[in-house]
């Protein structure tokens, strides 16, 4: 279920650590790269102002994706 669908461009600000497994233990700290199908913690900016909630406030609005050239390339929730 979505709320609503917008396109803003963002980029990564920091790779803050690399997680594994379902229960997302702590790998690494800081990691320089992201490879395929890893899952990482990781800061982004929005290039334009936009709403959203975290996953603890408001589910519904915290889920984003990531799109390149239509394609999906990430997903992830709001955690602060």
């Amino acid at each position: 279920r979505y709320a609503d669908q917008k396109k803003i461009p963002c980029k990564f600000t920091k790779f803050i650590s690399l997680l594994y497994g379902q229960n997302l233990d702590e790998v690494e700290d800081n990691p320089v790269e992201l490879k395929t199908a890893q899952t990482a913690l990781v800061e982004i900016a929005p290039i334009k102002p936009i709403c959203l909630e975290s996953i603890k406030t408001y589910p519904e609005l915290a889920r984003f994706t990531f799109k390149d050239m239509r394609t999906i390339v990430g997903v992830g929730y709001i955690i602060d």
